[in-house]
């Protein structure tokens, strides 16, 4: 065999050695791919509900080793490789059987996209009951982390998200309307300012008949009412007076030339009287003019107190709040009612307890426990301190266990998100 043989040899043994290796590595591809497209149709069919995407990945256990409550964390990409965002498989062990939650995540880990109580092997029911999904909408789209509103004081939380006022005092400041409206009631506000910082905000409204209830006990048992298509006058207040505590400023609340906001959820009436009010109580902080000592306590009863001089109160520009029959002013809300049927002068008003919140929401966000309630129970909320929780929800009446699973839940994958984006991402 010559040397030229010998060399045409090498050269096709070299080409079938290429073509081997092309065809392997093409079969290879085509096994891959076709693997690949099924587990993506798998994972899709899993996955795409809470987060639609061209691609998720699967993260090593590795990533979450040190967080023993995740159980699957997943990127979420577009056809380009973009991440949209993370969706995290939770079991949370505070009680014996546990819950397992699925949720999805801005890829800033800021925000809840969407979130459900799943079953151990990674399933769940389009058709969940309608209180777990109230549960779940009123997570889904806001920021984490987040507590309900039983376990936190209010004005911790927004404090982070609101500056307060600049120039107020401390202490409690009233005000109320000059005369009584159409449907006798007569506006008052009462608000609680500390560390310069507006805690709680009180609005009702007392009837020209001293026996008869105040306005907001009057709309619950049905004495006044707003009309069939508008929710109780008392549910309205609620709102606006927790939106107040939170933005801090009146001029917040995006009050018309009509009395209407369109920013405050389940507000649909006149606001007017509760900003011209708001406004005053405000004004007399600056002035650290605290309320009279002598208030009349807004309920009639054993504990109500002779009449006060009124304080000079300009009456809101336009039609009557009478009208429509809203009206508006502040007051920290004691929840405890005097235990003395004689007079005192120094009664703060006690707000009519509302059945459709439970008390101890009320009395946290205005920074009052009644007696033998602790609802702060601690100094943080799931190992996060006060001041990291971004958002309160209500929960649910029916099912506080659930609703603090739930939450618990949530925090916990903020916490590993909160590693993860410092560290891993």
């Amino acid at each position: 065999m010559t040397r030229a043989d010998i060399r045409d040899y090498l050269i096709r043994a070299a080409i079938v050695i290429l073509v081997a290796i092309v065809f392997a590595v093409g079969a290879g591809q085509i096994l891959f791919g076709r693997a690949d497209r099924a587990e993506q149709e798998e994972l899709r069919a899993k996955l795409s509900f809470f987060l639609p995407a061209d691609r998720y990945e699967a993260s090593d256990p590795g990533v979450f080793a040190a967080h023993s409550s995740i159980r699957a964390f997943y990127l979420a990409r577009d056809s380009s490789g973009k991440l949209l965002g993370y969706i995290i498989d939770i079991r949370s062990d505070d009680r014996e059987e546990g819950i397992y939650v699925r949720m999805s995540v801005t890829p800033e880990g800021e925000k809840i996209i969407r979130i459900r109580p799943i079953n151990e092997n990674g399933t769940f029911q389009d058709d969940q009951d309608s209180e777990v999904l109230n549960l779940c909408s009123q997570i889904e789209g806001v920021r984490i982390p987040i507590a309900l509103h039983s376990q936190m004081a209010v004005e911790i939380l927004t404090q982070n998200e609101y500056p307060s006022i600049p120039g107020l005092h401390d202490g409690v400041f009233y005000a109320e309307a000059e005369d009584y409206d159409r449907s006798f009631y007569k506006d008052f506000i009462e608000i609680k300012v500390s560390d310069g910082r507006i805690v709680s905000v009180l609005w009702d409204a007392k009837h020209r008949d001293e026996v008869e209830p105040n306005r907001a006990q009057a709309s619950v048992t049905g004495a006044f009412s707003l009309g069939e298509n508008q929710p109780i006058w008392v549910a309205q207040a609620y709102a606006i007076q927790k939106k107040l505590v939170e933005v801090q400023d009146p001029d917040k609340l995006a009050v018309k030339s009509d009395g209407t906001t369109e920013i405050v959820d389940g507000v649909v009436m006149d606001v007017n009287m509760f900003y011209e009010l708001s406004v005053r109580c405000i004004d007399n902080s600056k002035s650290n003019i605290p309320k009279p000592t002598a208030t009349p306590s807004p309920t009639p009863g054993p504990s109500a107190t002779p009449a006060r001089a009124k304080p000079t109160v300009t009456p809101p520009p336009g039609p009557s709040p009478s009208d429509t029959g809203v009206n508006g002013e502040t007051s920290i809300p004691t929840l405890t009612p005097s235990p003395s049927p004689s007079p005192t002068p120094t009664v703060t008003p006690t707000p009519v307890p509302n059945p459709d919140f439970d008390d101890s929401v009320i009395g946290n966000e205005d920074g009052v426990v009644e007696p033998g309630r602790n609802p702060i129970l601690t100094d943080n909320i799931d190992g996060l301190p006060f001041s990291e929780i971004r958002t309160q929800i209500e929960g649910l009446e029916k099912d506080p266990d659930l609703s603090k699973q739930m939450t618990r839940s949530v925090n916990l994958a903020y916490a590993f998100l909160r590693e993860y984006l410092k560290w891993g991402a």
